[in-house]
């Protein structure tokens, strides 16, 4: 599942993937772990780090959530086939799985 504030749900799939897949996760099962002002972050990165598409930038509220990834970077592009991190943030507490791309 993840740290007691967030996680994934199995809302998500399919993974491996080739041209889109839903990402799940659940924020909030420690509420006191959110702060009025948090915010989640799903990002999708590289291996080496580099962001490649940021998916959500929004207040955080506990709940279950699902955001599709196209497979595409932030300007649109597919991306080349391989693994990629999926991160999910709220305050300092961060979560991540690998995700793969088959082009």
């Amino acid at each position: 599942m993840g740290h007691g504030a967030l996680g994934w749900n199995e809302q998500g799939g399919p993974n491996p993937f080739d041209d889109s897949t839903v990402i799940g996760y659940t924020v909030g099962i420690n509420k006191a772990a959110l702060a009025l002002e948090s915010e989640i972050v799903v990002e999708v990165r590289s291996l080496a780090g580099g962001l490649v598409r940021q998916l959500v930038r929004q207040p955080a509220a506990p709940g279950l959530y699902s955001v599709i990834w196209d497979g595409c970077d932030e300007k649109g592009r597919p991306v080349a086939s391989g693994v990629y991190c999926c991160q999910l943030m709220v305050n300092p507490v961060r979560v991540a799985r690998k995700m793969l791309v088959l082009c």
